[in-house]
């Protein structure tokens, strides 16, 4: 299919899925590298496609599409280096089609209990349903604190799932997004930095 290929899910919407997809494939758009984001989100929530219509400019490298099925994902992909997959909001079998043909996976979640806990429990079926427990990586999203982030790392470590990544929360990154930026963008260099270090984290 492509070289690489990412799988970003979640069961919940505002866990920060789209957010991290949009910014991990754009950081390696931004590298010269050919990359599509195949938005697989049916929901009515903000989609890769949203983002990208209203991104300023056009990066030429950087395909953003939405598809029905990931054989269409399959045919479509051949030429390009990186694949980035914005799953669906819910689990189910396109989930594990995905799941199947990524290199590596990754759950947003925010750090409250109702966030970590359908996340985790993702995680953990998609392992139990054969999917190879080290493609799997959980990432926390809009963390207000230290204790709350270390809480969350500690909770999920007891279920065997480990954090790539995490970011915390500041209206900075929602400016960017809503102008079709991706986190690392952001005008603020403290939070600049910070956005870096997160998608640094989701790429692996």
């Amino acid at each position: 299919m492509a070289r690489k290929v990412y799988a970003l899910f979640n069961q919940k919407g505002g866990a920060g899925k789209t957010s991290s997809a949009c910014s991990l494939a754009l950081s390696y758009a931004l590298e010269g590298k050919k990359v599509l984001l195949a938005d697989m989100d049916r929901s009515q929530q903000m989609t890769g496609e949203d983002w990208y219509d209203i991104r300023p400019g056009v990066l030429e490298n950087l395909t953003v599409k939405n598809f029905r099925s990931i054989a269409d994902v399959a045919i479509f992909a051949k030429d390009f280096d990186i694949v980035v997959f914005d799953g669906g909001p819910n689990s189910n079998e396109l989930t594990l089609e995905i799941a199947d043909v990524a290199d590596r996976i990754i759950i947003p979640t925010g750090t409250t209990r109702f966030d970590l806990r359908p996340s985790a429990r993702l995680a953990l079926d998609l392992i139990a349903s054969g999917v190879d427990h080290k493609k799997v990586h959980m990432a926390l999203y809009k963390t207000m604190s230290d204790a709350e982030e270390q809480g969350a790392v500690e909770a999920l470590g007891k279920k065997g799932l480990k954090v790539c990544a995490s970011l915390k929360y500041s209206p900075g990154y929602a400016l960017a997004l809503d102008a079709g930026k991706g986190l690392q963008e952001t005008s603020f260099p403290t939070l600049k930095a910070a956005a870096i270090l997160y998608v640094k984290g989701l790429r692996g």
